[in-house]
């Protein structure tokens, strides 16, 4: 059993992917990864950081305010924590001083809906990166009425510089990891990983890995956090029934996972290998 906050090589190919916890603290700041043999020399030593997280910005989606997510991330021994909201950067100045007060690292990102169907989770890496997804979402978002939003193939190569890409919590398959790798590059690619013991979740753990293998792309472990605290689970489940149009007692299934959808202490979940 090897804890997702420490995901190592499932083979020579793949290399360890808590390596993306060297993200700039600040978009002007440049480069992302340096390699883990750099890390041990330097005395580096990086925990588990959870670069795929919902606020309440994601409307409907999330329940937690992102000052609450930091606090409760810093409570639980975190150092650092990304945002990752559905097609916007509202929370992100909220989050990275709220972050900045308590000297922790604050990642931006944003989770981008695709015309295709897909969602495309983007971490930025630089100053270049944060222009582009602003760049991005304006794009998408100016051709479109409001809700209906999606970005073109077009538009996610065209402002692609300075992003990094996660695989997402969709289905894995050869032909979208090969899609992320062309626009992205492989360099900028991860494969997502989450754990909340339901069982198409460790299928679709296990084609991932197998996918990342083949194509030599690193691992990641995100917790895919939705609320701050399990004693916020019951507006999750209040909003993800509007969501649904309907209530609480009828949803039944999509409440499911939710219940491990908050932010979990290190070494929490695991995933065997």
């Amino acid at each position: 059993m090897t804890s997702l906050a420490h995901v190592s090589a499932c083979s020579g190919e793949l290399q360890c992917a808590v390596k993306l916890s060297g993200l700039p603290t600040e978009v002007g700041s440049s480069t992302l990864k340096r390699a883990p043999q750099q890390q041990q020399q330097q005395g580096q030593q990086y925990g588990f950081v959870d670069f795929h997280t919902r606020s309440a910005f994601s409307f409907l989606e999330a329940a937690s305010l992102p000052e609450d997510l930091v606090q409760r991330a810093s409570e639980l021994g975190h150092s650092a924590m990304a945002l990752m909201d559905r097609d916007n950067l509202c929370g992100a100045p909220r989050f990275y001083m709220a972050a900045k007060r308590i000297g922790a690292k604050a990642h931006i990102g944003a989770e981008i809906t695709g015309e295709d169907g897909n969602l495309y989770p983007l971490l930025v890496e630089n100053r270049t990166g944060y222009q582009n997804l602003c760049r991005l979402i304006t794009s998408m978002k100016l051709r479109a009425p409001k809700g209906e939003a999606a970005a073109s193939q077009e538009e996610l190569e065209r402002f692609s510089t300075g992003l990094v890409c996660l695989t997402g919590e969709g289905a894995p398959s050869r032909a979208r990891f090969e899609q992320l790798i062309r626009i992205y590059g492989r360099g900028n690619v991860y494969v997502e990983l989450q754990r909340h013991f339901h069982r198409d979740q460790e299928v679709r753990n296990q084609a991932s890995i197998e996918l990342a293998r083949s194509l030599k792309l690193p691992l990641l472990a995100t917790n895919g956090v939705r609320h701050a605290t399990p004693a916020e689970r019951e507006l999750a489940d209040v909003l993800t029934a509007v969501r649904h149009k309907t209530t609480v007692m009828a949803a039944g299934v999509p409440f499911v996972q939710l219940a491990l959808d908050c932010v979990q202490p290190e070494g929490t979940v695991s995933l065997t290998l």
